[in-house]
């Protein structure tokens, strides 16, 4: 099921709809196969018909519009990649180091609340008269992984903020090599995190429940797949030591009375060439 316009417009003209992003035959070979009788009871409502339409009746259902409006908003504020999971640092740059990293950290929970928002103690409540399963299916995937990003960013953000309290004597002798990972039982913001976290495991297990063998399963078990905790690994690796600079060795005392030897092939200690003989003047002949 690929975007609304274009699988409506395959659907009612009887064409094939693919995705591919080469231009070659080879990209057109599937690469894995759903089974049409496990995705169809999820397949779009296609009786409206008009845009406004569309949009009008999602308007009169709240859950329907808050999925709509994490979707937009997803367009518009990007959510930042996975940050570094290693790093080597010293004193003099571990502060300024993990600032930077909490920068995009500060941008995706920004751009998280803003779309988790919409997803009100009252929307939860209309899920049980949504007669949809499609847009059931898409709260509990879309509110599900939403939880689990803000939960990650938080964690990781608390723990780059608890290792701004070490020291730079600590940095210097004990700790410089931190290793990130996730971790089901450290959770730095506590019970909160722990209840997000709960109940972005019980949104997805419900995805991957009520719609097997379907796309929205396959996202939810990728995140299920991921513990939500951070915990960080502290390593010490001493610094290079400098390069020792090896005295030159004594020269040997002359031994007094004997004449040192000079070896015919030491050719710094070889006497210079003597000079030629001049050649003899010329003879004086008799004038004739």
């Amino acid at each position: 099921m690929g975007p609304y316009g274009l699988s409506r417009l395959v659907r009612e003209t009887g064409g094939v709809y693919f995705q591919t992003t080469l231009t070659t035959s080879a990209a057109f070979s599937p690469t894995g196969i759903f089974n049409p009788a496990d995705v169809k009871p999820f397949a779009p409502d296609y009786h409206f018909s008009t845009p406004q339409e569309y949009i009008r009746d999602v308007g009169r259902h709240p859950l329907r519009a808050a999925v709509m409006r994490a979707a937009e908003l997803s367009r518009k504020g990007k959510v930042q990649g996975t940050p570094p999971l290693e790093m080597r640092v010293a004193p003099g740059n571990y502060l300024a180091r993990l600032t930077e990293m909490q920068k995009p950290l500060a941008e995706s929970a920004y751009a998280i609340d803003e779309m988790l928002a919409g997803f009100t103690p009252a929307v939860e409540r209309e899920y049980a008269k949504e007669t949809q399963p499609r847009w059931q299916v898409n709260y509990d995937l879309s509110l599900g992984r939403l939880l689990a990003m803000k939960v990650r960013v938080s964690e990781f953000n608390i723990a780059c903020a608890q290792l701004k309290q070490l020291g730079a004597g600590e940095v210097e002798q004990k700790t410089n090599h931190w290793i990130f990972r996730p971790s089901a039982e450290q959770f730095a913001g506590g019970a909160a995190s722990r209840r997000m976290a709960r109940e972005s495991e019980r949104l997805l297990k419900r995805v991957v429940e009520t719609a097997p063998g379907t796309p929205w399963a396959v996202w939810a078990q990728r995140e299920l797949s991921q513990p939500l905790g951070v915990e960080v690994l502290h390593r010490f690796d001493p610094p290079p030591k400098p390069a020792e600079q090896r005295p030159a060795p004594p020269a040997a005392p002359a031994t007094p009375g004997k004449k040192q030897v000079q070896l015919a092939n030491d050719p710094m200690k070889r006497p210079p060439p003597a000079r030629p003989t001049p050649p003899p003047p010329p003879p004086k002949l008799p004038k004739l």
